[in-house]
């Protein structure tokens, strides 16, 4: 049987993996960049530039920022209407992040915060469901190494 420091240790170890991996999950689901949209929020409009229906029906816009001009993309959802809706050259609402303005969504940044962070949740209780399985599969094992022993 798995003495119980060895647990946890174990239990431990596997906690702090998840916490890291974690931090892959938020980095990769862009929740800083967002945080900071929603932070340092300038709103403006920008100009549709293309569409991408077989990339997830993005839309693509440019906005001027002074003199500088700047190309994002968004969905058509994120203003709450449809790809089919929205025409080239047609101006629509985004917000930039003032201290970085080459990051841009259209609509409300909070959406893609929100959205993010859901993921990072999920991403972690996932993460930590699998590690606290594999833990007590171990533990398993070696419970019942320990009764073929004696």
């Amino acid at each position: 049987m798995l003495k119980a420091g060895r647990s946890a240790i174990l239990l431990s170890v596997f906690f702090i993996v998840s916490l890291l991996l974690t931090v892959v999950v938020a980095l990769s689901l862009r929740v800083p960049e967002y945080y900071s949209l929603v932070k340092n929020a300038h709103p403006t409009t920008g100009s549709v530039t293309s569409k991408e229906r077989e990339n997830h029906m993005s839309i693509w816009f440019e906005y001027r920022v002074g003199n500088q001009v700047f190309t994002s993309v968004g969905v058509a959802e994120d203003i709450g209407r449809t790809f089919e809706s929205i025409q080239l050259g047609e101006v629509v609402p985004i917000v930039y992040d003032d201290t970085d303005r080459g990051i841009a969504v259209m609509g409300d940044p909070r959406r893609r915060l929100n959205s993010s962070l859901r993921g990072t949740g999920f991403g972690f209780v996932g993460l930590l469901i699998c590690l606290l399985l594999f833990a007590l599969r171990q533990r398993h094992r070696a419970r019942k190494l320990d009764e073929e022993i004696k």
